[in-house]
């Protein structure tokens, strides 16, 4: 039957997904605006509570980089 070869298929490319994701998770983050990486501040950086996609320093760099980044903000959810 090739439904479940294609099922088998999805359910592959969504264990790679997860595998991807939890790699990237793993990677140091940099701010959005001033490039400045969590390893260098000794802690994480805080993230966009709109699309959790962007990752500032501080509130300062998150509101200078507000201007281009509500072009891709996109609402979780």
């Amino acid at each position: 039957d090739g439904s479940s070869g294609f099922r088998g298929e999805v359910a592959r490319l969504e264990e790679l997904e997860q595998l991807v994701t939890t790699a990237l998770s793993a990677l140091p983050r940099a701010c959005g605006h001033c490039g400045c990486h969590s390893l260098q501040l000794g802690r994480p950086l805080l993230k966009c509570t709109a699309c959790a996609g962007a990752y500032y320093c501080n509130r300062d760099c998150q509101r200078r980089a507000w201007p281009s980044h509500k072009l891709s903000c996109q609402k979780k959810g």
